[in-house]
């Protein structure tokens, strides 16, 4: 059930009595100067008259909350609407006239009075409770408008996360693949170090999926990764591959979104290795200042041919993670110079999105 938008709301409470008590004391002031009766009588007559009607605008919510324009055909809202308001009005009528004729039944002149204004009195009820009603079904459809934006915020939220489960899920097979060809060849020609591979690999993945279940790890934790991923490609190609690290100490508990290196990593292997038989130059280099993890990531390659294809599925799905978290299109570059390709991603460390908080 909907929060009562005066009852449960004290301020909307305070202005609910304000709002009442300019009306009380416009009736206090009319009654005075436009009759013969005494200021305690123009009181009195406000207070059963005003005061009644305010507390009946407060049952009046019920009325419209269950009269909801957006579920109910607008012919049965109107008819609840007229026979609600009838009931109400009655209510005020019975109350307020009756208690009036109860207190001052032996003064002819206020029951003439009383006559007199029934009309106009009952008229203005009718105005003052169409405004109260009127109040009500905005903010019943402004509750009902920011309800649904919060609803489609969510749903794009867990359309994000989807996206980013799945790009994600894309990484593990990706290197799976290529560690299980790696292992394979291995058995015939070296069963020792395949062995060793294996044992590797099982430890990569297990630490692979304790950090796939997180949105959001350090520099730390994604290095220790890497270096385990670097020390299974060694085991395949030995001294074919040197590595060049520079992590500084201020970085390492700065964070960047989980396995979002590894497929900068498994681009240079792929295609500084795969495709040649010559060496494995790479340099990956970390800095951060100013809010930013700035990363540089270059490596080798010798087949020529190779070059648009180390553009592929793994940095383009590095792209669209970086994409979906920061909103932003330019945190990825690519750059090939003089058969080096060379990688730089800037990682902010602050989220504009609130349902894209930071987590480590």
């Amino acid at each position: 059930m909907a929060i009562h938008p005066v009852l449960g709301h004290k301020a909307n409470w305070i202005y609910y009595i304000l709002a009442w008590s300019v009306i009380l004391s416009l009736h206090v002031v009319l009654v005075y100067n436009f009759s013969s009766f005494s200021l305690k009588y123009a009181f009195t007559d406000a207070v059963l008259q005003v005061g009644i009607l305010a507390l009946i605008g407060l049952g009046t919510w019920y009325l419209v909350r269950y009269t909801d324009l957006e579920i109910l055909k607008k012919t049965h809202v109107l008819i609840n609407l007229v026979f609600g308001g009838i009931t109400l009005l009655l209510i005020w009528f019975v109350l307020s006239f009756g208690t009036l004729y109860l207190l001052f039944k032996d003064d002819p002149s206020v029951l003439e009075y009383l006559k007199e204004s029934l009309f106009l009195r009952t008229g203005i009820a009718l105005i003052l409770f169409s405004i109260v009603v009127l109040v009500y079904y905005t903010i019943n459809y402004y509750n009902h408008f920011h309800e649904k934006l919060r609803n489609e915020e969510r749903l794009k939220e867990n359309a994000r996360e989807l996206e980013l489960a799945y790009l994600r899920a894309q990484v593990n097979p990706h290197f799976l693949f290529n560690a299980l060809n790696s292992v394979s060849s291995l058995v015939v020609i070296d069963p020792d170090k395949a062995q060793e591979t294996v044992v590797e690999l099982s430890e990569y993945l297990r630490q692979n999926m304790f950090l796939s279940r997180k949105r959001f790890v350090t520099v730390k934790e994604e290095i220790e990764n890497i270096k385990r991923y670097l020390q299974i490609e060694e085991i395949r190609y030995g001294e074919r591959i040197t590595k060049q690290l520079n992590i500084p100490p201020e970085c390492k508990n700065m964070v960047l979104p989980s396995l979002i290196l590894q497929p900068l990593f498994e681009n240079a292997v792929k295609f500084g290795l795969h495709e040649s038989t010559g060496e494995l130059r790479i340099f990956f280099d970390i800095t951060c200042h100013d809010d930013f993890l700035y990363i540089r990531l270059q490596n080798n390659y010798e087949d020529t041919s190779q070059t648009a294809a180390g553009t592929g599925r793994g940095l383009e799905n590095v792209k669209q993670r970086l994409r979906i978290i920061y909103g932003r299109h330019d945190l990825l570059k690519v750059e090939d110079k003089d058969r080096e390709f060379i990688v730089t991603m800037n990682i902010p460390q602050y989220i504009n999105d609130p349902l894209n908080r930071l987590e480590s």
